[in-house]
């Protein structure tokens, strides 16, 4: 059959009609798109208040809307809610725990699918924001308490059935979030100049409650900054880092540090309690569930890596010690008890430096026991009921170079299926050079090892809330000490002469083993002070060790020592 033929006359009127039709739905869309511009700006505006039950009100200077590129533009926005309906809401115990404000200098949107609003879904290419703070205000009211958290869906509200935006863009955003505590002041954690990519974000009827809707998601952030403790403390960490592509998470610096020096810090507190000073630098998390932490806080991976850093803890004891019931606080007890769940296979510490100090109320000067280098490993660190099902020791294996000088290998193994706080931990040392803790025993204990060396070292213990119980090996050889006494007309620290002559002759040993005796090997049992720490506790028991050997127990070998809370011996 013969193909019609197009005259050139013809061509060009099909032509000139195309174009002609063209440019008439051009002007439609713009002059539609400058009318639905006027009508966006009411609508956008009602749905915000109505689906907030007029709790909340959307402003904007301007908005821009393209029809034919699928695009909108919002200028100088703000969320802001409405203080007299909000207070309304509270009277009447509907108001929500969390109150939210918003404002952004341009919120932008490219690739909008008309067709497929009309059915009731909305698609979008993209969606930037630009010039972004928010404000986040928590109350926790009564009224809200048992009630399950709100779903993914819950956001979608009755007209829509599905929200997709391919990729989001936001960079140089502020979030600050206030917590309201009934009686006690706010405290505020800030979060700065956050940049956010997120792929493939989607709400549907079938997204679970649980997952975060995005397909990948990395964020990276200068720092943030959360207070702690009414204001005696500053918590930091700078150099965020998360990225869902390749689970990885990284802080650059974490620290939690006092707002105050040390004697200002005892004098603001106004009893003896501990003083943390704590930094971390370069942590890192692989295989992390960042879609689970995302949605709900809680925090899983497969490795953290911590390159460096220090703890150092100070006690000012010329202050008054407030006794404070501290059973059920040992670590792995803290960590069960906490609201977020946390799970690492493996903690990777490469070094950190440790050290405990207290300034004594004798003398006014303060000691330290340092733990330079310490490097090692914490695996199954966990407070997931799950994982504990299936392993229930945390371990720890560490070793640490003690008053910088001798290699101490320690090692902690936490009963996480106890009820009573079980733990077992231990170390080993040798040749370490005793006078090395005069600096520590001269100003805390008034005594001074002027000679003595240390060849070994080997001790376990076992705990638990209540008890303890430790086994020494501790070879030693030339032990010398002097005691001393504070001259308070001088003001200076002064040695004891007579009293350490008669201690050195009559009550110490001064080698272990001595003679042709066999070695001495301390067993002892001791009852726990209700208000002595976890590290006050294992103190105590490593002393009570110690001082069986060098003050020459002569209980027989094999038996055990059992003393009470005090170190006094136990009637049998």
């Amino acid at each position: 059959m013969k193909k019609p033929e197009w005259s050139p006359k013809l061509k060009k009127r099909l032509a000139a009609g195309m174009a002609a039709l063209v440019l008439v739905l051009a002007a439609v869309l713009l002059t539609a798109g400058h009318f639905l511009s006027g009508r966006l700006d009411r609508e956008l505006k009602e749905r915000i208040q109505s689906g907030s039950d007029g709790l909340y009100r959307l402003d904007f200077a301007s908005a821009s809307l393209r029809l034919w590129a699928g695009s909108l533009a919002l200028e100088k926005v703000s969320l802001r809610a409405d203080t007299a309906r909000y207070l309304s809401q509270v009277r009447t115990g509907t108001a929500p725990d969390l109150l939210a404000g918003a404002e952004l200098e341009r919120l932008s949107l490219e690739g909008i699918s008309w067709v497929r609003l009309l059915f009731g879904s909305f698609s979008a290419d993209l969606l930037r924001a630009e010039g972004l703070t928010i404000r986040l205000d928590h109350h926790s009211y009564p009224h809200n308490e048992g009630k399950p958290p709100r779903s993914w869906q819950d956001l979608l509200g009755e007209k829509l059935k599905a929200v997709r935006v391919k990729k989001t863009r936001i960079a140089g955003a502020r979030l600050h979030y206030t917590h309201h505590r009934e009686a006690l002041s706010s405290r505020t954690s800030s979060l700065q100049n956050v940049s956010l990519r997120m792929d493939d974000f989607r709400i549907d009827r079938q997204t679970g409650k649980s997952v975060f809707p995005a397909a990948a998601v990395a964020m990276k952030a200068d720092s943030l900054s959360l207070p702690y403790g009414d204001s005696l403390y500053h918590f930091r960490m700078s150099n965020l880092e998360l990225d869902s592509s390749d689970s990885s998470f990284s802080v650059g610096r974490i620290s939690f540090t006092p707002r105050f020096s040390r004697e200002a810090f005892a004098r603001k507190a106004g009893i003896a309690i501990d003083q943390f000073d704590l930094s971390y630098r370069n942590v890192s998390c692989s295989g992390t569930d960042i879609g689970r932490f995302l949605a709900s806080g809680h925090f899983f991976s497969h490795r953290m890596t911590i390159d460096s850093g220090r703890m150092e803890i100070f006690r000012d004891t010329r202050y008054t010690r407030v006794a404070k019931n501290k059973v059920g606080t040992y670590p792995h007890q803290v960590l069960l008890q906490s609201g977020v769940r946390l799970h690492f296979d493996t903690v990777r510490i490469n070094s950190i430096a440790l050290s405990y100090a207290e300034r004594s109320y004798k003398t006014g000067q303060a000691g330290a026991v340092q733990f330079a280098d310490t490097k090692g490993y914490i695996s199954n660190l966990t407070n997931d009921s799950l994982a504990i099902a299936k392993e229930g020791t945390c371990r720890v294996r560490v070793v640490t170079k003690v008053m910088n000088h001798s290699m101490l290998r320690a090692f902690f193994d936490f009963d996480l299926r106890s009820a009573k706080g079980d733990f077992r931990c231990g170390g080993q040392m040798k040749n370490f050079p005793m006078p090395l803790v005069s600096p520590v025993t001269r100003p805390l204990a008034l005594a001074e090892v002027k000679s003595g060396q240390l060849n070994e070292l080997d001790f376990e213990i076992r705990a638990n809330d209540y008890a303890s119980s430790i086994t020494m090996h501790m070879l030693y050889s030339d032990l010398y000490l002097a005691l001393m006494k504070v001259d308070r007309e001088e003001s200076r620290i002064r040695k004891r002469s007579l009293v350490t002559n008669l201690i050195n002759n009559l009550i110490l040993d001064d080698n272990n083993p001595s003679g042709k005796r066999p070695v001495r090997v301390a067993r002892v049992q001791r009852d726990r002070a209700p208000d002595l720490s976890f590290f006050g506790f294992i103190w105590k028991t490593t002393l009570g060790g110690i001082r069986e050997i060098v003050m020459g127990s002569r209980t027989k070998p094999g038996d055990v020592r059992r003393v009470d809370a005090g170190g006094r011996e136990k009637k049998k």
